[in-house]
């Protein structure tokens, strides 16, 4: 055996050798080649992109050919003792990252200086973080950076140049590199060249060209080389293809098949792709109208991986058991989000074959043919941070839906069209899909609407108004289109109110305005209404109308199901009430008028919750969001509705906290304004439609009454239009090194998942408890998930999982108050709470002991609802 047979690229795993693990990239080179040539996807210069991706896959990990990573990945195997006398010559580098060796490498075997050869240079440097990143990338910046090490690494080589030329030329054999290994020089003749050029002060670029990269505009075209070398590696080391063997067009085929056949009496959405053939487009259409079907029918014209995005976890779970079932093979699917490994743990359950570590890596390159996501996951490269590539990489190749743009404030938009303008550029093919499209994104999107000449070339789509795909030629066979769904009636009262104290000092409290909402509800049950939601617009609200409910359930004054839903409850909590709200909404045909449910919740539930309520009672919002709460009440009947209002708005807010500190929050003046104004043209295009049933064609109405409404001689809708482009003229000079301080960003806020052990303690069962009793001993935090897996008997994943559905979401601005009595576990936050506090958590969610962590104002509070 040769001791570089000895060389590993890590220390587990069938594929442990530096040379096996160099074969498995190559092949996914391959895989990758394959499915871009059978589904006809077009890449530039093509033939050179998959011969250059192919020597850099083999020229990736050469680095780690050092002393301190083998002596790592082979801790105390047998074989350690042999190569360590090789190596021992290059014993010590300050050289941690082993890719800036491997740009060594690259340097060394590749003679020539073309674009290609100095893109395969860079890729090589970079496909794992390093300085570079943000720094120059070349030969000279590399040797000053590590003048001794550089020049030591390189003597090495020379003294054993005939044993790595050999290593060499078996790799590439038993690689099948033939078709690029007369590219490759292993003459050994530019390692004295190059030590020459060191030795004598000479010049270092002239010797290897790098490419250079603007980070502030980038190539896009390069940034899809490095993000495939990037999947191919990653691919390679979790043991998945790079891109499944069933290619998405005999996927999609299947799910169409299906759709056909369980809608073809309904299937309007097979009408309106009669003349689209696989374009890009924009689909406005009713909730519960089939979008997401006709999503599918779209994706399956364009012969290209299906991405579909949406921006709440809940929903986008829903929707994968959805495509599973049209599917009827889970396998082939894919989930992207912060949470989805507790759906592959239960599918792992369910089938028994299923492997959850496979699915997760699978899922994070993007591998499947069919693949779910939250938008954070997919649409923020345009914030260029690390390892944005691997996500670019994919554009070229996919069909990407974005669903509900209209959950996104201006600045999620900018990050989202700056994106949406990249997928565009790289041949990728976009759909958007909503209910209701605010006016402000159309001049981003169409190229011939009126308002784009003040939109910087860089941040137009170039969508024309045809591909707008037409639904007004079906109409009458769309559900929910003509249909008259709702009438609203406008309250000039508060459901909650902020009251002032006299001392300036102490925080506002907030008063339920019982009375009101007694005679609402009982306006609605004498309609015949047995199921209500309640919405309001921040989780203390929320809180304090469901514990005056419940009191007055108590009283007997009310006999419904209370039930409380916002994000701040318990996780476990949270879907265990989704869940009962859908049991007892499918079973509320009780003859008992007076027995149903009601659902109090803050605008959670405006992103896609699939709930079907007989009436609503709802705090004032921006029209676009009140629409959206509305299409959670009538959304499945196929009857006109006729009654009395089944929506009650509550117009009245307070001028300086509350509602408005929450959708105007710390605007500057003039945006501000702009949306302080949206709120009150919305209250009056609501007063001007009150006591009319309402259509869908009614609601988009509404909307552009109010976008369209003018003061100060500009239109709501160009103030907001003038937000997105200054965030995108922003977004210019904006990015990000990792890729979770962009989805800090992008989320405005994410918060901390904090565990409580005591509640696992108190409400949980058998290994769940046993699991509490672990995290509580502070002696574990260090255990290896090895050691708590032997403990539990439980894998990593059903661990993980515990762990968040006993976690509770934390905003930044508590988290401070309580950061010295939390401590780190497996990545959660542990927090030990008193016993007093374990049933008030477990019900009402972590905003009921704010008094006791001494929270900040509730004016703060309120910013942070959702």
């Amino acid at each position: 055996m040769e001791v570089t047979d000895l060389l590993r690229a890590k220390s587990e795993g069938e594929n442990k050798s530096l040379k096996s693990h160099t074969i498995e990239v190559i092949k996914r080179t391959g895989q990758l080649k394959n499915f871009i040539d059978i589904n006809r996807i077009n890449i530039k210069e093509k033939e050179k992109f998959f011969k250059s991706l192919k020597i850099s896959g083999l020229f990736h990990d050469l680095g780690k050919i050092n002393y301190d990573f083998q002596r790592r990945v082979h801790a105390d195997s047998e074989e350690w003792e042999e190569l360590e006398k090789f190596l021992k010559p290059i014993k010590g580098l300050r050289i941690k990252d082993h890719e800036i060796l491997s740009a060594i490498w690259a340097s060394i075997l590749i003679k020539e200086n073309d674009i290609w050869a100095s893109r395969i240079r860079t890729a090589v440097l970079l496909h794992h973080y390093n300085n570079f990143y943000i720094n120059e990338k070349d030969l000279g910046e590399i040797y000053q950076n590590y003048p001794d090490d550089i020049k030591r690494y390189l003597e090495f080589l020379r003294d054993n140049w005939n044993t790595f030329k050999k290593f060499l030329e078996e790799l590439f054999t038993n690689a099948s590199t033939e078709d690029v290994t007369g590219k490759i020089d292993t003459s050994g003749e530019r390692v004295n060249e190059l030590l020459d050029i060191i030795n004598n002060h000479g010049d270092l670029l002239d010797f290897a060209e790098f490419y250079e990269i603007d980070n502030e505009n980038p190539d896009y075209d390069f940034m899809v080389f490095l993000g495939c070398l990037r999947r191919c590696d990653y691919s390679a080391s979790g043991d998945v293809d790079v891109e499944y063997s069933e290619n998405p067009d005999k996927v999609l085929d299947k799910m169409k098949r299906e759709i056909e056949s369980r809608f073809y009496k309904t299937l309007w959405q097979r009408d309106v792709l009669k003349d689209v053939d696989g374009e890009s487009g924009v689909l406005i259409a009713p909730t519960g109208s089939g979008k997401t079907e006709f999503a599918i029918l779209w994706a399956a014209n364009t012969r290209r991986k299906f991405i579909y995005t949406l921006p709440l976890r809940v929903a986008l779970n829903d929707i994968y058991h959805r495509f599973e079932d049209y599917l009827g093979d889970v396998k082939l699917l894919g989930l992207l989000h912060s949470t989805a490994f507790m759906e592959y743990v239960e599918e792992a359950k369910k089938f028994g074959d299923t492997s959850v570590d496979e699915k997760m890596t699978s899922a994070s390159l993007l591998s499947h043919p069919v693949t779910l996501a939250t938008p954070d996951q997919i649409f923020l490269t345009s914030l260029n941070y690390y390892g944005s590539d691997k996500i670019i990489s994919i554009y070229p190749l996919s069909a990407i839906v974005l669903d509900e743009v209209q959950a996104y404030n201006p600045e999620m938009a900018a990050v989202i069209i700056k994106t949406l303008k990249i997928v565009e550029n790289l041949g990728g093919k976009i759909l958007i899909i909503t209910a209701t499209l605010p006016p402000y994104f159309k001049p981003f999107f169409f190229r011939d609407e009126k308002t784009r000449e003040n939109i910087p070339e860089d941040f137009r789509l170039n969508l024309e108004h045809k591909q707008m795909f037409d639904t007004e030629k079906v109409k009458n066979e769309i559900r929910n289109y003509e249909l008259k769904r709702h009438k609203i009636k406008t309250i000039d009262e508060p459901l909650v109110e902020y009251i002032k104290p006299k001392d300036e000092k102490q925080k506002p409290t907030i008063s339920v305005n019982e009375e009101v909402i007694i005679k609402y509800l009982e306006k609605l049950k004498d309609d015949g209404k047995k199921s209500i939601f309640i919405v309001v617009n921040n989780v203390s609200k929320a809180i304090r109308i469901y514990e005056t409910l419940e009191r007055m359930k108590k009283e007997g004054k009310i006999k419904d199901e209370i039930c409380l839903l916002h994000s701040r409850l318990l996780e476990k909590v949270k879907d265990d009430t989704i869940r009962k709200i859908k049991e007892k909404l499918g079973e509320i045909e009780s003859t008992d008028k007076n027995k149903g449910i009601i659902v109090v919740s803050t605008q959670i539930i405006e992103a896609s919750v699939d709930l079907d309520f007989d009436g609503m009672l709802t705090e004032i919002s921006p029209i676009d969001s009140q629409i959206q709460r509305w299409g959670r009440v009538y959304r499945k009947r196929n009857v006109n509705y006729e009654g009395e209002p089944n929506i009650y708005i509550f117009i009245k807010f307070d001028k300086d906290i509350g509602t408005k500190a929450i959708y105007v929050g710390g605007r500057s003046s003039q945006k501000g304004k702009a949306a302080e104004m949206v709120l009150e043209q919305t209250v009056n295009v609501l007063k001007k439609y009150e006591d009319e049933v309402l259509n869908y064609e009614s609601e988009k109405s509404m909307i552009n009454e109010v976008f369209d409404y003018e003061a100060d001689s500009r239109r709501l809708v160009d103030v907001y239009i003038k937000e997105i482009v200054e965030n995108l003229d922003f977004l210019k000079y904006f990015t990000v090194e990792k890729k979770w301080q962009a989805q800090m960003i992008f989320r405005n806020i994410a918060g901390f998942q904090v565990v409580i052990p005591k509640i696992m303690e108190k409400y949980g069962e058998g290994w769940i408890k046993d699991l509490a009793e672990i995290i509580v001993d502070q002696g574990n935090a260090n255990l290896t998930w090895e050691e708590l897996e032997n403990q539990t008997q439980k894998s990593k994943w059903e661990i993980r999982k515990a762990l968040y559905e006993y976690s509770v979401n934390v905003p930044v601005f508590y988290f401070n108050k309580i950061g010295n009595s939390v401590r780190e576990f497996k990545g959660f936050y542990i927090f030990n709470i008193n016993d007093e506090d374990i049933d008030t958590i477990y019900r009402y969610g972590f905003d009921k002991i704010k008094e006791r962590i001494k929270a900040r104002d509730e004016e703060y509070e309120i910013n942070a609802f959702l």
